[in-house]
């Protein structure tokens, strides 16, 4: 009974902080839950919408007349649910940019990449149009053994020299690779660059699970993830593992 009642005193405290706020700061899901589920917004603006699908965005869009969207349908499409059709499961930003072309601002300024990096995006993706809006900055130690000539871009090429993935069910890991990746963030580490300041992505989740294991085993504290889960996180360094190469054509998803 008295659990009842602080449950009833809470709910109701809630309740009025909530109908006097000017803003409500909530996720999608949350818009709908009980606390804010009569409440009709005057706007709503959604951040990321790219990554938000289009069956869960109108369970907010549905609550008012006003909404601005914020993304990049450029990126990385949400996470597909197989309960819901392909056209649901494209993102509420994607959707209305195919629907409305002409009634979206494109925000050409960025200032977290190295303009050397943010040039390769641009080139690919926004056909030239993203600039860099801060000072380059690059790497204060000696790792031209590592990045030629202290570029902030470094490729490397392990085509034909037998570098090839194995397979673990649908997906894939490329031990050859994560040796390499292991090589660089010691030699990072001996030029002062601190395990925390370093990222390792990979678009496979084997991938991503077999470097963590042998750098937790070297005794490193690198942050590895993949490509999804990495989104908004920021280093100085970040060491990209495609994992993929084989003696066979290529998959159409890769």
């Amino acid at each position: 009974e008295l659990n009842c009642e602080i449950h009833d005193i809470k709910t109701s405290i809630s309740s009025e902080i909530v109908e006097c706020a000017s803003i409500v700061a909530s996720t999608v899901i949350s818009a709908s839950s009980k606390l804010l589920g009569d409440i009709e917004f005057d706007y709503v603006i959604m951040d990321e919408a790219s990554q938000i699908p289009l069956y869960l965005a109108l369970m907010v869009l549905i609550k008012t007349d006003k909404f601005i969207l914020i993304g990049d349908n450029h990126q990385l499409e949400p996470i597909y649910n197989m309960n819901a059709s392909s056209h649901l499961n494209k993102s509420v930003f994607s959707t209305l940019i195919d629907l409305y072309p002409d009634n979206y601002s494109f925000l050409n300024i960025q200032y977290r990449m190295n303009s050397e990096i943010c040039s390769i995006a641009s080139n690919l993706y926004y056909n030239g149009m993203l600039m860099t809006g801060c000072d380059d900055s690059f790497l204060s130690c000696d790792c031209s053994n590592i990045f030629v000539d202290n570029l902030a871009v470094c490729l490397i090429d392990t085509s034909d020299i037998e570098f090839y993935e194995e397979k673990i069910s649908s997906s894939c890991y490329n031990r050859f690779e994560a040796d390499i990746i292991v090589s660089i963030v010691e030699n990072l580490r001996y030029n002062n660059i601190s395990d925390d300041h370093i990222g390792v992505i990979s678009p496979f989740r084997c991938q991503k699970l077999y470097i963590k294991r042998i750098l937790d085993e070297r005794g490193f504290n690198v942050e590895v993830d993949t490509v999804y889960r990495f989104q908004g996180r920021e280093k100085d360094v970040i060491i990209l593992s495609f994992c993929k190469s084989n003696d066979t054509s290529l998959s159409k998803f890769q």
